[in-house]
């Protein structure tokens, strides 16, 4: 074992495997550029001055971690501000204001847009829904993360937090077994998330509505944006197993009158090879790539959009 853990530490197989729990600690140590922590609200976000410039079309983005940036170590690679320099680029005076939070969901979305978002004086707010937003959420920004969904056994019944947090073996191993348990335990994943009756889904529909509601009475338009779950086999309509999903998604906007763009689609016409836009070798979230793609398409669909600019 203390071989093993040696081997697993050599630079050539953390290149390959992440390093998993530790490997991603020392990632995020290194890498990313912490901008947030000078930020007076916390935010990644490129703009510390939070009063508008005149003639400027000020676009907010509300979001989770694909829109926050995980494991993308510059924060002007983070598709929000790909989605800026593509809009000034096709003529637009335009800046995008980022307020996403790692694991936010729509209901604590709602919430940030009164509390933080209107301040800011938006033209446009986009926001950005992934798969897990009708997890359990709540007042004051409470929400549970995906094991509320599916928690699985652990390696080690004693001295787990301790081992996954420094054993570049344990933490290797421990998360081949989560997916052995995931791939018999756990088989509808996502789809629990979607009864009519689930309370989850329920606030996350309220929650869009009062979104769109509060736009409509400012004059500000309002859209969404849907990223797809790279953690399923391929993207396209013969691999993706949430099309579904997308499609329950999708209703629930149309129901409010919100535009919707699914990048489902986009992913899988350049690349439906899912792992192929992973950020790192054991981590989903979407790559600096994937946030370009994103970038482009969300600019390339509000200029398309002509409404979308301020009268």
């Amino acid at each position: 074992m203390a071989v093993a853990e040696i081997v697993f530490r050599l630079p050539p197989v953390v290149a390959r495997t992440g390093g998993y729990t530790p490997g991603l600690r020392r990632w995020e140590q290194e890498n990313y550029d912490r901008i947030w922590e000078t930020h007076e609200l916390g935010l990644r976000t490129l703009h510390g001055n939070l009063q508008k410039p005149a003639g400027v079309t000020r676009i907010v983005v509300l979001g989770d971690s694909f829109s926050w940036g995980d494991k993308i170590a510059r924060t002007e690679d983070v598709w929000p501000f790909v989605l800026e320099r593509e809009l000034v680029r096709r003529g637009w005076t335009a800046e995008v204001v980022n307020l996403a939070q790692r694991g936010f969901t729509s209901v604590n979305e709602a919430v940030q847009l009164e509390e933080v978002g209107w301040g800011l004086d938006p033209d446009v707010v986009v926001q950005q829904f992934y798969l897990n937003d009708p997890l359990p959420s709540g007042p004051r920004y409470r929400r549970v993360g995906e094991d509320w969904l599916f928690r699985p056994w652990r390696l080690a019944p004693w001295g787990h937090e301790t081992l996954d947090r420094s054993s570049y073996l344990y933490s290797f191993a421990n998360a081949r077994f989560g997916i052995l348990q995931r791939r018999f335990r756990r088989v509808r994943g996502y789809e629990a998330l979607y009864h009519d009756d689930f309370a989850g889904w329920q606030a996350a529909r309220r929650a869009i509505a009062a979104m769109a509601s509060s736009a409509e009475a400012r004059g500000v338009r309002f859209l969404a944006v849907v990223f797809p779950t790279f953690s399923a086999a391929g993207l396209g309509r013969d691999g993706y197993p949430h099309l579904a999903l997308h499609d329950e998604i999708r209703a629930a906007y149309a129901e409010q009158g919100v535009p919707l763009l699914d990048l489902r689609e986009r992913f899988a016409e350049r690349d439906p090879d899912a792992r192929s836009w992973w950020a790192l070798p054991n981590d989903a979230h979407p790559n600096a790539e994937a946030h370009a793609l994103a970038g482009r398409a969300v600019a390339a669909w509000l200029d398309d959009r002509q409404s979308a600019r301020p009268r």
